[in-house]
């Protein structure tokens, strides 16, 4: 409900998040809030990871992908960006230019998808987004079927690999 300030778990596994509006990292509409978190038991179909390959991005999932649509090059959008470096504060997006899907492979326990790219460039923050990718129907029963629940990762390419 507000920037999250200080945080504390409890005996039971709970966490408890205090927060403000005040200062720059305030998020939410709330002046102010104290809430309590409780984990569900429910893994969240998610992205969990990113690395960079030779000629791409390998990504990793909380769960089993739908392969079908995770093989459509449509279910995949990658664009790279920076921002200008300067003394002052802040800056807008600049050099943005898509990076073009060429293959997408998948692994045989389908929890990882490489996604070979063109115009992958260094120093660049690159954001995937996999808005048509779906967990596998056969995965546990509250999260078949599902979209990722954050279908959006970056990863800022200091340096291209040079191998795998």
């Amino acid at each position: 409900r507000s920037g999250s300030l200080s945080l504390l778990f409890l005996p039971d596994a709970s966490l408890v998040v205090g927060g403000t509006n005040r200062g720059w990292g305030s998020r939410g509409a709330g002046d102010f809030a104290l809430q309590r978190v409780q984990w569900s038991g429910i893994v969240p179909f998610e992205v969990l990871n990113v690395h960079a390959l030779p000629r791409g991005f390998e990504l990793s999932f909380t769960h089993p992908i739908d392969e079908q649509l995770a093989l459509k090059k449509s279910s995949w959008n990658v664009k790279g960006f920076t921002y200008i470096y300067q003394s002052s504060y802040g800056s807008p997006v600049v050099d943005e230019e898509e990076c073009g899907v060429e293959k997408v492979e998948i692994s045989q326990d389908r929890k990882k998808v490489r996604l070979i790219i063109s115009n992958l460039r260094e120093g660049v923050i690159h954001q995937i987004t996999a808005a048509g990718v779906r967990c596998d129907e056969k995965a546990d029963e509250e999260i078949a079927g599902q979209p990722l629940l954050h279908d959006t990762a970056w990863y800022t390419l200091n340096r291209i690999p040079q191998q795998e």
